[in-house]
């Protein structure tokens, strides 16, 4: 890797690290949402990898109403402009519980388990870095944490 991406990627992290609260130790069903970027241009889209019926009905009420709103406007996980464009500006073809996109329409933080922190084991993914939705870097949590007591639970022991 180029210190170039290095950088990004430090840079990047940091960002991630200073603006997120802390996440809940639970994961929510695995449905489709929208995010905003920061500064709110741009949004990013999460499609569920399930049908339209399987989304909607596994969260009910008015989360299934969003659902097929969101299901009926985009076709595939993205960023777009926040004007109510449906045309993506990058795309992704995995999906992800959590996502953090930039303010700048090209980077993203993925977290790899940062709501499954008590379970994650050292190989595991910590974080992902994207530009445009091509992946810049990844990081394991034994490259992360060099402290095993410091992850929720003490859950492995390097």
């Amino acid at each position: 890797m180029n210190m170039g991406k290095i950088g990004i990627c430090l840079t990047l992290g940091a960002t991630f690290a200073l603006s997120q609260q802390a996440s809940a130790l639970s994961l929510a069903p695995r449905s489709s949402y929208k995010m905003l970027a920061p500064g709110g241009k741009y949004v990013f889209v999460m499609i569920s990898p399930k049908t339209i019926d399987q989304d909607a009905d596994s969260v009910g009420g008015d989360r299934a109403a969003e659902i097929r709103e969101i299901r009926a406007s985009y076709s595939v996980s993205g960023l777009y402009r926040n004007d109510g464009s449906r045309t993506p500006l990058w795309t992704v073809d995995w999906y992800s519980y959590e996502v953090y996109p930039a303010s700048d329409a090209v980077h993203l933080v993925r977290p790899g388990l940062s709501r499954l922190w008590s379970s994650a084991g050292p190989d595991d993914i910590a974080v992902e870095f994207y530009a445009a939705g091509k992946l810049l870097c990844s990081y394991k949590v034994r490259e992360l944490v060099d402290i095993p007591r410091l992850l929720i639970n003490n859950s492995f022991v390097p």
